[in-house]
């Protein structure tokens, strides 16, 4: 990143993995039944200060995440045993945002105005095959290809915090913020909040 006295920017990596083995059931252990947990994130940040007063700023983020379950029985454990089972379900889901606000600083007051989206999709894959009533076999397979989990959601808000003392400074006291906030959801349509809070501190 760099910070300087007009702009500052960062960018940012993370990535998580782990890998587990899981058991039959209680007391059973299971050498081939494992599940793998993959996440990696981005994420960007940019600040300009057009002076003490007025500065924009502009944030984003995008991470992807898998998770795989795979029991492959199908491999003889050093037992010699195997109930002949082979399961293997896949989940995925991905992320993307992003945030843009612009914020005056008064003298007695605090005003920040935006904007704001997110996308977001996801999938499942799930295979069993069973061979344990041989020669009956069990077979089965599901996804969401055919309805394909996603939703996008948009929003602009406003909000500001004002000090009394923007009246009189024998309010200097008083405080009181407000704020407004439309958001559209791509399956459940618009919404709209308020919020208007005094206090006295």
């Amino acid at each position: 990143g760099y910070r300087g006295d007009r702009f500052d920017f960062a960018l940012i990596y993370r990535k998580v993995s782990s890998s587990t083995s899981l058991d039959q059931g209680a007391y059973k252990d299971d050498d081939n039944y494992s599940l793998d947990f993959d996440r990696k994130l981005y994420s960007g940040q940019f600040k300009y200060r057009f002076n003490d007063r007025l500065s924009l700023d502009f944030c984003s983020g995008y991470t992807d995440t898998r998770r795989l379950a795979l029991n492959d029985s199908s491999i003889v454990p050093s037992t010699g045993l195997s109930d002949r089972t082979n399961s293997r379900e896949d989940y995925s889901g991905k992320q993307l945002s992003g945030d843009l606000t612009l914020k005056v600083q008064g003298k007695n007051s605090l005003l920040t105005a935006g904007i704001s989206g997110i996308n977001e999709k996801m999938s499942q894959h799930s295979y069993v095959y069973s061979a344990l009533y041989a020669p009956f076999i069990y077979e089965s397979e599901s996804n969401l290809d055919s309805i394909r989990p996603s939703f996008n959601s948009a929003a602009v808000f406003v909000h500001g915090d004002f000090s009394g003392k923007v009246i009189s400074d024998n309010l200097e006291k008083f405080h009181l913020m407000g704020g407004f906030r439309l958001n559209h959801h791509s399956s459940y349509g618009f919404n709209r909040s308020f919020e208007i809070s005094p206090s006295y501190r």
